[in-house]
């Protein structure tokens, strides 16, 4: 499973202890019967769907028991199809994007039909093919900033 890097260093780096402590204090107060659901717009969206993921894939929320869910609004993809299809299965997911707005409909991975297998866009190919002048999206992308991804182990 491939995540974009700077998701995984925010995220695994300064917001998932904060979130499982967070958890923890809410389960030991013995009200129960929590629903959590994740929102956020942009990079936060993106955050809140990869905190919603982990959380309920290494059991510290319960799908069935908490009723995890995530809004994003404009959220920017995460990671490669592996990725989606965990996310899919772990939690509810609700992503509402503009019609317009191709920045969250930028692929982040795609399949290699000559090489058989999936490849993600590193600096070098965001570089080469899409911040060229001569790309459609060019002017559209000049203000936002690529990072390569990351592989994490599921």
């Amino acid at each position: 499973v491939q995540v974009e890097s700077e998701y995984k260093k925010v995220y695994y780096g300064q917001l998932r202890s904060l979130l499982v402590k967070k958890i923890e204090k809410m389960k030991k107060s013995g009200r129960g019967n929590y629903e959590f659901v994740f929102t956020g717009h942009s990079i936060g969206g993106s955050l809140a769907t990869l905190a919603a993921f982990d959380l309920t894939h290494t059991k510290v929320l319960s799908r069935a028991e908490n009723h995890t869910r995530v809004y994003t609004f404009g959220g920017l993809r995460v990671g490669d199809s592996r990725l989606v299809t965990l996310v899919n299965t772990a939690v509810t997911l609700f992503r509402v994007i503009r019609s317009d707005d191709y920045i969250v409909r930028i692929p982040n991975c795609y399949y290699s039909i000559s090489g058989s297998d999936w490849r993600c866009f590193t600096q070098s190919v965001i570089n080469r093919y899409i911040t060229v002048p001569t790309s459609p999206l060019f002017f559209y992308l000049q203000n936002y900033r690529y990072s390569q991804f990351y592989t994490i182990p599921v």
